[in-house]
């Protein structure tokens, strides 16, 4: 582990140099640099809406990979934070783990098998890719958050623990699981994946409560993209579920469901429910014009 935190602090000095210097990313281009990147990101989504498509399958298969593009984006906000400020500050290193630890049992189940993958040709390996980012992007963040930039860390205000919660999660997913992948090992892996990914966002939610006042507009450019992303994969399985033979019972009810199709619905419904209080303040500011979103502490409910 020494070894690998050294190689990164010298990929780290090689791109951002000396940290006596001035920031060559400030936080008002940093803003610059992400509506840039969001461009070129639905650049990217149309080319792959084309690339994607399969003869005779709806384009709605598309939308999963929506999710994980969203995903990315969302962890990519954050970098461009710490890069344009040198700064962690109300960020949870417990979200950011929750949410490597998730990624990490997807990529390597969606890898090894394609049973929770989508049908079109996003699922051959580019939905993996993006995924594969995702990850690199939460470790560059945990490696920011525990390393580089430690003495900003807020660690009094990440208060939510989640050593139970992984535990929890694990054991969760060898009781219940679907059965797409056809084997114990890897489908328990995406169930996994999916218990983890509900409570994912919890721990920085909390932060944030706990703190109240403003909300950076990036980190919340980070928890509404992660909300955007469970709705995208919630409206997949919507969409996917009947027409899956493992989840479906054969009869002439179209929403007759197994429990683990229940499950994966249940999980992602759950997963927007754990949002709804933070988005709820989103909207609001949003509605009233507020360029700025405001949350009150746990002192002001």
């Amino acid at each position: 582990m020494a070894s690998l935190a050294n190689g990164i602090d010298f990929l780290s000095q090689i791109v951002n140099q000396s940290e006596d210097k001035s920031s060559i990313v400030s936080y008002g281009s940093g803003k610059t640099v992400l509506v840039f990147v969001y461009a070129l990101a639905s650049a990217f989504l149309l080319g792959m809406q084309e690339f994607s498509r399969v003869p005779g399958l709806p384009d709605f298969s598309f939308v999963y990979f929506l999710g994980a593009t969203l995903q990315f984006l969302s962890f990519f906000s954050l970098c461009v934070k710490v890069q344009s400020t040198h700064s962690v500050q109300g960020i949870s290193s417990g979200s950011v783990v929750m949410t490597g630890t998730s990624l990490a049992f997807r990529v390597f189940a969606t890898t090894m098998c394609e049973g929770y993958l989508p049908s079109d040709h996003t699922g051959d390996f580019m939905l993996q890719v993006v995924d594969a980012g995702t990850l690199l992007l939460a470790i560059f963040m945990l490696y920011s958050i525990h390393k580089t930039y430690v003495h900003t860390y807020q660690e009094e205000n990440d208060e939510l623990s989640i050593q139970w919660i992984l535990p929890a999660c694990i054991v969760m997913a060898c009781v219940l699981h679907a059965d797409l992948n056809h084997c114990m090992i890897y489908d328990t892996l995406w169930a996994c994946s999916l218990n983890i990914e509900i409570f994912q966002t919890l721990p920085q939610l909390y932060m944030i409560s706990k703190v109240g006042g403003l909300v950076d507009a990036m980190t919340a450019h980070y928890v509404v993209l992660t909300f955007c992303a469970a709705v995208c994969r919630f409206s997949f399985w919507v969409w996917a579920v009947p027409g899956c033979v493992e989840l479906s019972m054969p009869n002439k009810y179209h929403w007759n469901l197994q429990m683990s199709a229940y499950y994966i619905l249940g999980g992602y419904l759950l997963e927007m429910l754990v949002h709804m209080d933070f988005m709820y303040f989103y909207f609001k500011a949003w509605y009233q014009g507020d360029k700025k979103v405001y949350l009150p502490s746990h002192h002001e409910i």
